[in-house]
């Protein structure tokens, strides 16, 4: 009989520019292809709707529309090194080759508002993003969706099984 039993998964976000390094806050200044510099003081954003790809296309979701259980606040202030480590509990056993998740959450779960998400509004409200539900920087942005192969700002380490 094969074993079931759930395991853990630690990804890995490295969060630089224009992959010329790590972002280190009130340190790094990173200037664009555009000549414009940039430095951040506070580095969050929110993550949700996690879905692992086996080498089959069938997908897990972790949480799936659940912002109490399957969102995350990414916090660069977090990061040992650079790098924010997210730790998932609960995984179904798989050979996943690809992750996918929306920056920010859905709007499903937008819509359950406060009384519907109240832990993961708690955790956002302390954080000071009880309002910014995207990328906290010099502005916000609607949900996107992110891969591996396509990473938008915020790179993708590693995912360790």
């Amino acid at each position: 009989m094969q074993d079931t039993t759930p395991g853990n998964l630690q990804i890995k976000f490295e969060n630089g520019f224009n992959n010329l390094g790590n972002i280190v806050l009130n340190q790094t200044t990173q200037t664009s292809s555009n000549g414009q510099k940039h430095q951040f003081s506070t580095l969050k954003y929110v993550i949700s709707n996690i879905v692992l790809i086996d080498e089959s296309g069938n997908e897990f979701k972790y949480n799936y529309n659940n912002p109490d259980k399957g969102a995350f606040i990414v916090d660069q202030a977090q990061a040992t090194g650079g790098v924010f480590y997210l730790n998932l509990n609960d995984i179904q056993k798989g050979n996943y080759k690809k992750v996918r998740f929306g920056l920010g959450v859905s709007p499903q779960a937008y819509l359950l508002g406060h009384n519907g998400q109240g832990e993961f509004w708690a955790k956002a409200k302390t954080a000071g993003m009880a309002w910014s539900w995207a990328i906290k920087s010099s502005s916000s942005r609607k949900m996107k969706t992110l891969s591996v192969k396509k990473p938008l700002l915020f790179k993708l380490l590693k995912v360790l099984f």
